[in-house]
C-alpha cells in the first residue's frame, strides 16, 4: 500500500465510524413521527403544568449502574466534566447550551441513563413535548420498573393534549409507586382538564394524604381549573388550609439556649 494513502485512509475510518455511533444515537429520537400529531383543539387554559419528577433521582434498576463504555477519542473523565457543565447550564437556565452538551455526551453513550434524563427534562422545558416524549419512551424500555420515566413520559404526553393517553401511562406510575404525591396530582390535572371531577379530586386528596399542606398551592394550577368553583373542592381545600394554620399556631415555640457566661479567670 502506498504509505502515502494511509492518513487519508485513517482518516476516512473514522468518519465513518463517527457517523454511525451519530445514527445510532438519533434513530430513537425519529421514532416520534410514528406517534400520533397533537391535537391542541383546547384552549390554552387546558395547558398541563403540573410537575415533572426530580431529573436528579436516576431510574431504579435491577441491579448496580453498569459505567459506560470507554468511548473511541474521548474518555470517561471527559465526558462526565461535559455531563457536569450540561447540569450547570441547566441549573442557571442556559437550556440550549446545556442541550448540545448533553447530546455530545449521548453520542458518544447513546444509553447514559443520567444524560438521557437531563435531555428529556431539557427538551420538556423547551416545550420539544414530542422529542421529549421519544426520549422518555426509550427510558421507560431501558428502565420499565422506573414510575419517575412513567410519570415524565405521561406530562409530555399531557402537554401534547393527549389525555387519555396520558392517564393511561400515569396510571401505570401510580402502580408503581404509590405514595407518590407528584404523580397523583399530575392523574388529578390529568382527570380534571377532561372533564372528571370526581377522580380529580380523589387523586388530588391522594396527594393531600402523602404530602400534606405542601400540595395546596396546586390546587391553584391552571389544570385544576374545573375544580376550583367545585363546592366539594373548594371546602376541602378551605379545611386543610385551617388545619395547616392551627397546627404552626400549636407547634411550641423553639426553646432559645441560655446565655453561657464567660469563665472568670483564674486568679
Amino acid at each position: 500500500m502506498n504509505k502515502s494513502l494511509a492518513p487519508l485512509i485513517i482518516g476516512l475510518a473514522v468518519v465513518i465510524l463517527l457517523t454511525m455511533i451519530l445514527i445510532s444515537v438519533q434513530t430513537p429520537y425519529m421514532e416520534r413521527d410514528n406517534y400520533p400529531q397533537n391535537n391542541k383543539n383546547s384552549g390554552d387554559n387546558n395547558n398541563p403544568s403540573m410537575q415533572l419528577s426530580p431529573y436528579e433521582a436516576q431510574p431504579r434498576s435491577p441491579g448496580p449502574r453498569r459505567e459506560p463504555r470507554q468511548a473511541p477519542g474521548i474518555s470517561n473523565e471527559e465526558l462526565s466534566d461535559m455531563y457536569l457543565k450540561a447540569l450547570n447550564n441547566y441549573h442557571i437556565g442556559q437550556f440550549k447550551k446545556s442541550e448540545e452538551l448533553v447530546r455530545t455526551v449521548l453520542i458518544f453513550t447513546p444509553k447514559d441513563d443520567k444524560a438521557l434524563m437531563l435531555y428529556g427534562r431539557l427538551l420538556y422545558q423547551q416545550e420539544k413535548y414530542d422529542e421529549a416524549e421519544s426520549v422518555y419512551r426509550n427510558l421507560a424500555k431501558m428502565h420499565p420498573e422506573s414510575p419517575m420515566v412513567y410519570n415524565n413520559l405521561g406530562q409530555a404526553l399531557a402537554k401534547q393534549y393527549r389525555f387519555n393517553e396520558a392517564i393511561e401511562v400515569l396510571s401505570t406510575a401510580r402502580k408503581k409507586d404509590p405514595a407518590s404525591p407528584i404523580i397523583s396530582l399530575n392523574l388529578a390535572g390529568a382527570y380534571a382538564v377532561i372533564g372528571e371531577r370526581g377522580k380529580a379530586k380523589y387523586y388530588f386528596k391522594e396527594a393531600y394524604s402523602t404530602a400534606g399542606k405542601q400540595v395546596l398551592p396546586a390546587a391553584m394550577d391552571p389544570t385544576l381549573k374545573s375544580l376550583q368553583d367545585d363546592p366539594e373542592f373548594v371546602e376541602f381545600i378551605n379545611q386543610a388550609k385551617a388545619k395547616a394554620v392551627k397546627e404552626k399556631k400549636d407547634q411550641p415555640e423553639p426553646k432559645i439556649a441560655p446565655e453561657v457566661k464567660p469563665l472568670k479567670a483564674l486568679q
